[in-house]
């Protein structure tokens, strides 16, 4: 049998190995045709996507490098794909962009994932939109996607806009509502977000139990489900049940380290300053090293997070530093990852406290504090209103009570809060400031009953009319203290309040606080009592 007939045999074999996806097989075959024609394209192009396809990427990019430059011509998308499932993203993109045009489809899937993997959701986006408008791809893998780099990228107001141009319902399938769920959760919609994580978690189950899947494939699969849904709970204030969540999604045994990363990531959160010896020891694993000052994640977890993960990782593992009184590796992390992060108030904020903590000469590292976030603040307006609490913090601490609260005052998406007034009456009130206390509840009163009514609105405003007739009533404003007693019996008060309507009415109009005072019902035994 001469060479050519020998071949043709072969690739006969090949054919059928190959529509009987037996790819083991077909390599071993296809090793026999190079051994016949060393330089054979077909064979070289079937050997490479064959150890593609069987994950051997290491000799997939080898075969590809010794290629003809023709066969390696046609070999670039294996080559970009072997790349990004080595970890090896910037080579990854650089092959995208040797893909021929006929594999267009395929070339910008690819690259969005590159990109996303990359950190750099939003650079993914326009990616699925071309692969949307442009090859109509509207697969539930491409669907998932799209979604997922809508939320990573910033952009979850959107997420139901682009459901409706794919098509996409949120009650057909677990992975959309996921998705659904964390754009509203990005967009600080929680309790409609645990809603619809809830179905989620109903429909992943119902799906993958009648896909045969164990309980345990399944707590693996819907692992992202379960631990956003303990941020839901933590969100809500209620930490036991977010604690209870994410302890359960850490014991699953997983592959998913980016959720298990989370997971931890948010129970030491949730904790707070509690079990810092145990939370150091959760962080370290999900870092390359277990120095305080490293900031690389572990190679398991290497672009599997986003930027803004990687960055709540590290701040958590930040703000466990200094609550565990390690002050020195603190201190070296905080500027390290103000470097990273130019733009963020965190560790800033964290180099104030640890300047406060200096035991000599406070007053000068209270003031170097002060003097240094002002100037981030006005750098980065964004952050101004985090950075101008802590100025109202630090100035509070040093005893300057008129400054803290004027600082507060500053904040403009505070304005109105009934906390906020409260604190600043507090700290005016301690200046002895007491016309700008005053000032402050009579604002805040008007604002409230500016608003459009419904039961909370009143409920905090009837508080607030509370707490500043106690003040008045406190500081020998009389006059100011009846009036608001007034409207608060009128609104329904009780017999306490109308007490305290005649003990302020008593100051300015006798014959007026008599006549309220006719409305107090009778003490029991009063009429025997012998004056």
């Amino acid at each position: 049998m001469d060479n050519d007939q020998k071949v043709k045999q072969l690739y006969t074999k090949l054919d059928t190995q190959i529509k009987a996806s037996q790819l083991k097989g077909a390599l071993k075959t296809i090793g026999e045709v190079l051994a016949v024609v060393p330089k054979d394209d077909l064979a070289t192009r079937c050997k490479a996507i064959a150890e593609v396809k069987l994950s051997q990427f290491e000799d997939a990019l080898k075969t590809i490098e010794k290629a003809s430059p023709a066969a390696r011509n046609e070999l670039q998308l294996e080559k970009a794909y072997a790349l990004y499932r080595l970890n090896k993203l910037d080579q990854a993109l650089e092959a995208c962009a040797s893909v021929p045009e006929s594999q267009a489809s395929a070339r910008l899937q690819l690259e969005a994932q590159v990109l996303y993997r990359q950190g750099n959701a939003a650079a993914s986006i326009p990616k699925y939109d071309e692969l949307i408008k442009t090859h109509q791809e509207t697969s539930q893998d491409i669907t998932t996607n799209t979604l997922a780099a809508y939320v990573t990228g910033g952009r979850s107001a959107e997420v139901p806009t682009v459901m409706q141009a794919l098509g996409a319902n949120a009650k057909d399938r677990y992975e959309v509502a996921y998705n659904f769920a964390c754009s509203l959760v990005a967009t600080e919609k929680v309790p409609e977000a645990e809603e619809w994580l809830l179905l989620a978690q109903r429909l992943g189950q119902e799906t993958l139990f009648e896909d045969e899947l164990t309980e345990e494939e399944v707590a693996d699969e819907l692992l992202p489900v379960t631990v956003q849904l303990g941020y839901v709970a933590a969100a809500a204030g209620r930490t036991q049940e977010a604690l209870d969540l994410f302890t359960t999604a850490l014991k699953v045994d997983s592959t998913d380290a980016a959720s298990k990363a989370v997971a931890t990531n948010n129970l030491v959160a949730a904790r707070g300053p509690r079990e810092l010896f145990d939370a150091m020891k959760r962080l370290d694993r999900v870092l390359a090293s277990p120095s305080p000052s490293c900031t690389q994640l572990s190679p398991q977890l290497e672009g599997r997070l986003s930027g803004a993960q990687q960055e709540a990782l590290l701040f958590t593992r930040l703000l466990v530093l200094m609550h565990s009184n390690k002050l020195e590796p603190c201190k070296a992390l905080a500027g390290v990852l103000a470097q990273r992060f130019p733009s963020s108030h965190i560790p800033l904020m964290i180099q104030a406290s640890l300047m406060l903590r200096e035991r000599k000469e406070k007053s000068a590292a209270g003031a170097r504090a002060d003097e240094t976030l002002a100037a981030f603040a006005k750098a980065h307006p964004p952050s101004s209103r985090h950075v101008a609490l802590m100025r109202a913090q630090i100035a509070a601490a040093a005893g300057n009570y008129r400054r803290a609260a004027d600082l507060l005052a500053e904040i403009q998406e505070l304005e109105g809060a009934l906390a906020v007034a409260a604190t600043m009456v507090a700290l005016y009130e301690a200046a002895g400031e007491l016309e700008l206390a005053e000032a402050v509840l009579s604002t805040t009163l008007q604002k409230l009953e500016a608003q459009p009514k419904d039961a909370a609105a009143a409920a905090a405003a009837k508080q607030l009319r509370s707490a500043a007739a106690a003040f008045m009533a406190k500081h020998g404003r009389h006059q100011q203290a009846a009036e608001l007693y007034a409207a608060l019996v009128k609104d329904g008060g009780d017999e306490e309040v109308l007490a305290s309507l005649v003990r302020s009415s008593a100051h300015v109009d006798f014959a007026a606080a008599q006549a309220h005072a006719q409305a107090l019902p009778a003490v029991a035994g009063a009429a025997e009592v012998d004056l």
